[in-house]
């Protein structure tokens, strides 16, 4: 293979925690040529400088290949800005592996539970008058009428909104709220044209034709595209902060069982506003694209920070985006998705583990079990419930 000097720099970089996010992905860019699985277990060495020695080793060897195969079908688990990429790394005295390709079929048989499935287009729609509708990708055409409007599923798949203009002054205080359960995801076009895109175990409220206010109230996570009204600023609230824009695409993630709010700007400028005990606003601060705001309980304050928008948004296009994440920070995404309860014991985590990766969300369960199993992590399977023994 050309260059292959350049690769075994690469490669030693990665391994010592200098490369660059570019050089992060020129490497797995390259990496991906290689069809086999490339393993070094941490018990083959006497310690972890050794390991990692003959990691390097390794893949200096294969860097004088010169036929690389296609890579096999199956799950691909992808590192930042790579175009088709392998990886599932995690980074521990455990050892560092790279998986790749298809798991035999005796190793996936010992989780075949049909029971547990990936998460899928579901909610529950709450209209004015308290009558629920259950929403499912089967549903077309118009789904409910009440009061003047019509609510029906558009060639785009959004939940979509049509007002008659005699009625809107009568719908200034009606809501309407779509809940995602646990392994369930929805996306609706408001009223007035904003899109949105809800994450599994979330929940919207939102006006139907509040002509003064644009003002959502959101619990867990979602992704919103603003239709721009410079005469009517669009608010997203939860119950730590609110977001105000007039017309940017962003990302608020704002879970009960996390004590942080998580707002990230994809294009436009957005202010968050920390609300106080009393709902005023006790902290501003303006967001530029590409840039997070996280809004912690404990310390009442907001830190601005650059990240990687592809990895917050992959949710919204089908995936799993590990960038630096560690193992509970994993499991918490997979228990939402699968519906399932995930139980252990904090000191059985490997916290200086770090999990880089890329995984399709219809991924199935046991094979994502298996994923598992591959990197480390020690588990049992009761009914819905996975134990992390170690």
């Amino acid at each position: 293979m050309p260059n292959d000097k350049r690769y075994q720099q690469l490669a030693t970089k990665w391994l010592n925690g200098t490369i660059t996010a570019a050089e992060k992905a020129e490497f797995a860019k390259w990496y991906n040529e290689f069809p086999d699985e490339l393993e070094v277990p941490s018990n083959y060495a006497a310690n972890q400088k050794e390991h990692r020695d003959r990691l390097l080793a390794e893949i200096k060897r294969r860097t004088g290949r010169e036929d690389p195969k296609k890579p096999r079908l199956g799950i691909r688990l992808w590192p930042a800005a790579a175009a088709a990429v392998l990886l599932l790394i995690g980074l521990s005295w455990m050892g560092i592996y790279f998986y790749r390709g298809s798991l035999p079929m005796e190793q996936l048989s010992a989780y075949d539970d049909t029971t547990i499935q990936p998460g899928k287009e579901q909610a529950t729609l709450v209209l004015a008058n308290g009558k629920t509708i259950t929403l499912d990708s089967a549903i077309t055409d118009e789904i409910a009428r009440e009061s003047g409007v019509s609510i029906s599923k558009n060639k785009d798949g959004f939940l979509a909104y049509r007002i008659s203009g005699d009625e809107k002054s009568a719908l200034q205080n009606a809501t309407n709220t779509i809940r995602t359960p646990r392994g369930g995801q929805f996306q609706v076009e408001l009223p007035d044209g904003t899109k949105v895109w809800l994450n599994a175990a979330s929940s919207i409220t939102y006006s139907v034709a509040n002509r003064s206010i644009r003002k959502v109230k959101l619990i867990g996570e979602a992704y919103f595209e603003v239709f721009p009204e410079k005469a009517r600023p669009f608010i997203v609230e939860t119950p730590l902060q609110e977001v105000e824009v007039l017309g940017t695409v962003f990302n608020v993630n704002a879970y009960p069982d996390n004590d942080k709010v998580q707002t990230t700007l994809a294009s436009g400028k957005v202010m968050v506003n920390l609300l106080d005990s009393e709902g005023g606003k006790a902290v501003k601060s303006i967001l530029n694209p590409g840039q997070q705001s996280t809004t912690d309980v404990g310390s009442g304050q907001i830190k601005i920070v650059e990240v990687n928008t592809d990895q917050v948004l992959s949710w919204k296009s089908g995936y799993f985006y590990f960038d630096d994440n560690n193992l509970e920070e994993v499991l918490h995404q997979l228990e939402r998705w699968y519906d399932i309860e995930v139980v252990y014991n904090e000191q059985l985590l490997r916290y200086e583990d770090q999990f880089v990766g890329r995984v399709p969300r219809d991924t199935p369960f046991p094979t994502m079990l298996n994923v598992l199993k591959k990197i480390g992590v020690n588990f049992e399977l009761k009914g819905k419930k996975l134990v992390i023994t170690g």
